[in-house]
């Protein structure tokens, strides 16, 4: 629930305790729980967001209000890393380039071969959550991190 027209109006949050929100645009000023939306929700316990970080979050309103506020740091890293993983397979196999020829009515076996992922180095930048447990997914193959 947001000060935005299109999400709540003020009124309508005096009544909730708890708060979880979902943020598609971090950028965007009107996904924030304000201190003017924190003040408006009387029995307010709980703020939670899913991701990481509560950057658009009034905390230290939050803390003077005695409540809770929570993420969920991680919380997406397994589908991220599976997806990361089907991407490097993907371009391994040249899917992409198998997919447009084959719908153009071609059939370029030769060229759509690809190259195994067995014993060749992956290279991750940043090894936090997703890092890690892609990491992981790949020491099946036989991959050196």
């Amino acid at each position: 629930m947001f000060a935005n027209k299109r999400y709540c109006r003020l009124a309508s949050v005096s009544s909730i305790k708890l708060l979880f929100i979902k943020v598609k645009k971090v950028k965007n000023p009107t996904d924030k729980v304000t201190k003017k939306i924190i003040e408006a929700a009387k029995n307010l316990k709980v703020i939670g967001r899913a991701g990481a970080g509560v950057d658009n979050i009034d905390v230290p309103t939050a803390k003077e209000k005695n409540m809770i506020v929570m993420n969920t740091p991680g919380g997406n890293a397994n589908a991220t890393a599976e997806h990361a993983f089907a991407l490097i397979m993907s371009v391994l196999r040249k899917i992409p380039y198998a997919n447009e020829t084959t719908h153009k009515g071609q059939w370029e076996k030769k060229n759509i071969k690809g190259t195994e992922l067995s014993k060749k180095t992956l290279g991750i930048v940043g090894f936090g959550n997703v890092g890690v447990r892609l990491s992981n997914l790949v020491k099946g193959f036989d991959v050196k991190i």
